[in-house]
């Protein structure tokens, strides 16, 4: 049998959890996602490329025993451009005016659903629901998360301007306008002038009566976060500690949780300044960690879904070390070299020592094109123990993975001064020292380049290493950097 037909029938997965309609074929149970579950956490945190999507995705697509009493409501959109980006096109509001949004934003996902679900069957608590949404004209046959979204945002648009914000109209952090005094909640009687406030602790204490007289327990998950205000840091920060403080808030109710998915560089920012109960957040927050045995794990429970290409290898009830090294050489460059997973494992890390799943699933995926490319140029007959993936395309897909991390993750996602400082690296080599940095970026001020270097460090382009920096393989050859020592250092 041809090496090529068996490459054709090995099947890694997508890296990216949104176009992975196989996930839960091999998802990788963790202890982030038990403790999910379970109910211990509510705010899972974790780097780019980690499979906090991927927890998301399997919690939607799977009938999990523990949940069977619980209802999932996606809070915002799983592709398209973030719902949330509607928010970062509008003036900026004050901190408690952006905990109103979160929370009549939440209060009208969560109610509408309620009430289309149980249409025609309203109870008098359901009808004050109803009343409620109503009121404040968010009432809504579709429940959606975008359609509640662009609904608030439409009445944020009629209801608030600069000059009305916190004075004529009762948007504030206390309250939302409801009804007058006279009208009892329940009642089809509307009248909307000169509204009074009900508080938002009073409007969730509605809704969770309607809930638990039905006996739901509802989840929102939130993800994306870290797209919605992309080029609005201004709003990001106040918006997203909004969120937090909005999440603090719902801990009253029993039943309706909200479940937040963060990146970790995005929890710092809008921490960093002092957060009060920050401690209770952090209490109900994981991150997600993976070493290098979870790592290895995961790739061979991938590996060992491709029931057809154990058949054509040979393979009955394989052992993960048979797995990859029916795939893998050894090692990639001979001699003293490190095995080839420790290899790989350098590639995919980045300055903060990050490896994440994505990049390993990357890194196999190109490996396997590039096998095959070859193999179609001059196909080689499979002999049993050698390996499926030579060492040359190994070689090839790291430098392929370089470029594509550091356009999608690198360049892609920060501003114009990081983009800058990392490409004065281009061409270069890996290794620095303050001197070096002050050649690169033509400053003398110690000051400044101990500023850049602490960003760069931040975003994991860079690693510290006491007085030495280094650029990790994983962004060398998408800049084109030999390794090595860079002018300046002592050699």
């Amino acid at each position: 049998m041809l090496a090529r037909e068996i490459l054709q029938q090995i099947q890694f997965g997508k890296s990216v959890a949104e176009f992975d309609k196989g996930l839960q074929n091999y998802f990788f149970t963790t202890d982030v996602f038990l403790d999910l579950v379970s109910g211990d956490i509510d705010v899972v945190a974790g780097d780019k490329g980690t499979g906090k999507t991927a927890i998301y995705q399997h919690l939607k697509q799977l009938q999990i025993p523990e949940l069977d009493n619980i209802d999932m409501i996606s809070g915002f959109n799983s592709s398209g451009e973030p719902i949330f980006r509607q928010l970062g096109d509008e003036n900026k509001l004050t901190d408690g005016q952006y905990v109103t949004v979160w929370k009549m934003y939440f209060l009208s996902l969560v109610g509408n659903w309620l009430l289309k679900k149980h249409l025609g069957t309203f109870s008098r608590k359901m009808q004050q629901v109803d009343t409620l949404l109503a009121s404040v004209d968010m009432l809504s046959s579709d429940d959606n998360a975008a359609n509640i979204f662009s609904k608030l945002m439409g009445w944020l648009r009629n209801n608030v301007t600069p000059k009305a914000i916190g004075v004529e109209f009762g948007f504030n952090e206390y309250g939302i306008p409801v009804l007058t005094p006279k009208i009892e909640l329940g009642s089809e009687e509307r009248i909307k002038t000169h509204p009074e406030v009900i508080s938002h602790s009073d409007a969730f204490s509605i809704l969770s009566d309607a809930l638990l007289e039905k006996k739901i327990v509802v989840w929102i998950l939130m993800d994306r976060l870290d797209e919605a205000f992309v080029g609005r840091p201004d709003i990001e920060v106040p918006a997203l500690r909004a969120l937090i403080r909005t999440f603090m808030d719902l801990q009253a109710f029993d039943n309706i949780n909200l479940k937040l998915f963060v990146r970790n560089d995005l929890f710092r920012k809008i921490t960093k300044d002092g957060f009060v109960n920050l401690t209770h957040v952090s209490a109900r927050k994981k991150e997600i960690v993976w070493d290098d045995d979870d790592l290895y794990a995961m790739l061979c429970q991938r590996i060992r879904k491709n029931e057809g290409l154990l058949r054509a290898i040979g393979l009955y009830k394989p052992t993960d070390k048979q797995l990859f090294r029916a795939l893998f050489p050894d090692q990639v460059n001979a001699g003293g070299s490190p095995n080839t997973w420790k290899w790989m494992l350098s590639q995919i890390r980045d300055g903060n020592g990050v490896k994440a799943p994505r990049n390993i699933i990357d890194l196999c995926l190109i490996a396997k094109e590039e096998q095959l490319r070859k193999e179609r140029r001059s196909s080689r007959e499979f002999i049993s123990g050698v390996s499926l993936i030579e060492s040359t395309s190994l070689i090839k897909a790291a430098s392929r993975l370089s470029k594509l991390r550091l356009e999608d993750t690198l360049l892609a996602e920060y501003g114009d001064d990081v983009k800058v400082a990392i490409k004065a690296f281009q061409n270069g080599k890996s290794d620095h020292t303050e001197k070096s940095l002050e050649e690169i970026f033509r400053i003398s001020d110690k000051l400044q380049i101990s500023l850049i270097s602490k960003v760069l460090c931040d975003v994991g382009f860079l690693e510290q290493r006491g007085d030495e920096y280094l650029v990790p393989p994983l962004y060398r050859s998408g800049l084109n950097i030999t390794r090595g020592k860079a002018n300046g250092m002592n050699h």
